[in-house]
This record gives structure tokens, sequence and C-alpha cells, in this order.
């Protein structure tokens, strides 16, 4: 959205942009909603200039420490959440760098019919890696769709189309990996607000990361790195 200008205490007011969320959009059943292709062209459309900005962080980099606030909320699910942890961190490659938006799921793109609209939010942008922003999309819709059971066949299906489509764009062992780093990330939401029968929805994210990352795992011909991550995969 263009911006009408700011205070000097750093209220910003924007205009208004026109659409709904792409989640929105999901859950009224509209049919139209924009492919793959359009997402990556949008990112493809972000700034040059965001490479002067301070680096983003990586969903990969940050994978042990949300492993490590998982474990300290579940003790439970300790020895599950840190071995994922660990494994997020070291596997998957790094891809390309670029312009990345930073938190970029689906509440933040605005579509109408079919078309994309705007994208909120942008102050999260810098220099970083593409898969992060790919994943970040991923991520999100997979989970959404473990709490949203009504309107689960329509967000799985879509997140299939995103994820082929966007494997045709970078290393789909590693954009894999990356999903389930943003989903280890996400994991620590239930605990935050304290959702009703959070320890449950915790494991559940953690369970999904791990098969995001035996998915993963299986495109390279490798097998789960033990019993606890050897989930069958479900994700996409």
């Amino acid at each position: 959205p263009h911006s009408l200008g700011y205070t000097a205490d750093g209220v910003v007011a924007l205009h208004e942009l026109p659409g709904r969320s792409l989640r929105d959009a999901l859950r009224r059943g509209d049919r139209a909603l924009p492919p793959g292709s359009a997402l990556v062209d949008l990112l493809d459309r972000l700034p040059p200039a965001l490479a002067d900005l301070p680096d983003r962080p990586s969903w990969r980099d940050r994978a042990e420490h949300y492993a490590a606030m998982v474990a300290a909320a579940v003790p439970a699910h300790a020895g599950l959440a840190l071995e994922l942890g660990a494994a997020l961190a070291a596997e998957g490659g790094i891809g390309p760098r670029v312009p990345v938006h930073g938190d970029f799921y689906e509440t933040q793109v605005h579509v109408h019919n079919g078309r994309l609209t705007g994208l909120l939010d942008v102050d999260t942008a810098g220099p970083g890696d593409r898969l992060d922003d790919l994943a970040c999309l991923l991520g999100h819709l997979s989970v959404l769709a473990r709490m949203d059971r009504h309107h689960a066949p329509a967000i799985n299906a879509l997140g299939a189309r995103y994820l082929a489509a966007f494997e045709r764009t970078v290393d789909a062992p590693d954009l894999r990996c990356r999903v389930a780093a943003v989903v280890m990330s996400l994991a620590t939401g239930p605990h935050r607000v304290q959702e009703p029968g959070w320890p449950e929805a915790t494991a559940q994210r953690l369970r999904l990361a791990g098969e995001w990352l035996v998915s993963a795992r299986a495109l390279r011909g490798e097998g789960p790195l033990t019993a606890a991550t050897g989930v069958p995969h479900s994700a996409a």
C-alpha cells in the first residue's frame, strides 16, 4: 500500500488495499486464487534497494532456538524438538540471495478475482534467502490446515499447488527442509497464546515439522534420522 505519510513518533498511514487476504479468500471458498507463479513474480518485483538494509535472519538459522523454546515448554516432547532443531540447522542448502519480504504468508497477501492486489507488512523486508519467503507461505498454510479442519481440503490443495510451483524455481529438498524450520518456529505459538489444549497442539506442529523433514530426505533418497522423526509424510 502507498504511504500517506507518518508522524514523528512512528505512526504510518497507508492506503487501504483492495480485495481481501488470501486466508480470507480461502475461507470464503473463492475458486479464483493466484497461481504460485504469480507469487514468485511478486517476490521478484521487490525493490533491489532492499539489499542495502540489514540482513534478514533465516528460519534455518533459528531452528535450534525455537526447538529449545518448545523443549522448555513441553518437556515430554523435548527429545523430538531438540532432534528436529539440530537436524534442521544441519540439513538443507542455501537458496538465492535476493530481496525478501521476511514474513511472507497468506494474511500478508491481498487478492481479488484471482489477482494479487497488494502485499502488507513490508517492515520485515531486506536481503535474505528466497527459500525463506517461499517456505514461510507453505509452512503457514500447512499449519493452518491443521488448525482449520473445515477448510483443510481447500488449504491443502492450494498448498500442494504452491509447493509444485515453488519447487520449479528452487531446490525441492532444500525448500522442504526450510518449510520444516518455519513450522518449528510456529510450534511455539500454542504455548505463547495459551491456546486450549496447547501441549497437544504443540506436539502436532512438531510432528508436522518432522513430516516436512522426512519428505525432504525422501526426495534425496535418504531415510529418517531416527525412529523419532520417522513419521509418514502428509504435509503437502
